[in-house]
């Protein structure tokens, strides 16, 4: 399996992550979510590790290198310039 993208999120209350593929956020218990923040890094999917999402589509292959809201930078550089 080649690249995958995610983003895990945490609330209060639980844990989910986005997935690019299928532009789904999925709830996930506290297991899966350490591995997902794993998967996050690396952006590689263990074998046999998190079957499920991937026989539900999830996890699958992309192109895209990160997720990036597109503000980001440009207050990441409105700040340098302002210290």
């Amino acid at each position: 399996m080649g690249k995958v993208l995610i983003k895990c999120i945490q609330t209060p209350m639980q844990k989910y992550f986005y997935d690019r593929s299928l532009d789904s956020v999925v709830m996930v218990n506290d297991e899966e979510y350490q591995i997902l923040k794993t998967v996050e890094k690396t952006k590689l999917v263990p074998d046999g590790v998190l079957r499920r999402f991937v026989k539900s589509g999830l996890l699958r292959e992309t192109a895209i290198e990160e997720i990036e809201h597109p503000e980001t930078e440009q207050k990441y550089e409105e700040k340098q310039e302002h210290d």
